[in-house]
Parts: C-alpha cells; structure tokens; sequence
C-alpha cells in the first residue's frame, strides 16, 4: 500500500514539474499560429479577419507543431500559397523573410550550431535537403505565376 502511494506521489509531483517546465520554455501552438498569421497579414498574404487555415510542420518528418525545437514550414492551406521557414527555439521563433539561398542557410547553419545536439549527421542532410526543396517550390510558384514576356524571333535565312 505504501509503495502505491510512494508511487502515485512520484508521477504527480514528475509530471506537475515537467508540464510546468514546457509550459514556460516553449512556444504554444495557438501562439505561434497568432504570430503566423500577424506575419502573413502583414506580408499581404493573409487579409486581416479572414479564415484560413495556417499548417505548421516540422521539416524534417513533415509532423504538426507541438511545441519542439526545430525547423517549421508554415503557410496558409491552398494550392497556390507560398511555402515559408521558421525556426523555433523555446520561446525565440524565428521567421525567414529572405529567402536568398545564402540567408536560409545562413539561419539554418545559426540554428544548427546552437542545438548541434538535437540532430545527428543524417537528420542535419536531410533537413537541408528538404530545406533546398521548399526554396525550389517556392521558385517555381513564383516563377508560374510570373507573367510570360512575349519574344518574337525572326528567322530569315
């Protein structure tokens, strides 16, 4: 009967102090979606007031935010919005807004050496593979939705 007790005391009191410990060291789903979206109100993407659904994903394995550490993609749910970074870090959220290959992986390589220990070697290639991806996509949206200029060749031979 003690050892129950001893047991139960135990799990209350490790519990109460990890959930206190993450609510206080991280950034909360419904936070960082207000954030999101003030960011893409602001960049014109968003109007203000209008529903939409904001996704944000880890890069890595593509699972839903849930307060971790790590590296984001996030945009508004349709087929013709434009993918965006942030990288996440407790409280510190960290939105890409330019997207020249030499920024994103400047921020990547900031991030990467601040939590060196949450990846290995793998995990470090593939997120920037897939961090390579997202900029590609973002390209060829922009660039399809760029207006064709018309070139006219004349061949007299």
């Amino acid at each position: 009967m003690k050892t129950k007790i001893l047991i139960t005391l135990f799990c209350v009191v490790f519990f109460s102090c990890n959930s206190f410990g993450q609510k206080n060291a991280v950034t909360t789903v419904e936070k960082l979606k207000s954030d999101l979206r003030a960011y893409l109100e602001n960049e014109k993407q968003l109007n203000v007031g209008e529903s939409a659904i904001i996704y944000v994903v880890r890069i890595l394995d593509f699972q839903d935010y849930i307060g971790e550490t790590g590296v984001y993609k996030f945009g508004i749910l349709g087929s013709h919005q434009l993918p965006y970074i942030v990288f996440v870090s407790g409280k510190e959220v960290n939105i890409i807004r330019d997207y020249r290959a030499s920024k994103v992986l400047k921020s990547y390589t900031d991030f990467i050496k601040k939590h060196n220990d949450l990846y290995n070697e793998y995990d470090k290639c593939l997120l920037l593979n897939r961090i390579s991806d997202l900029l590609l996509s973002r390209i060829q949206i922009l660039d399809s939705s760029a207006i064709p200029e018309e070139i006219n060749i004349d061949n007299k031979n």
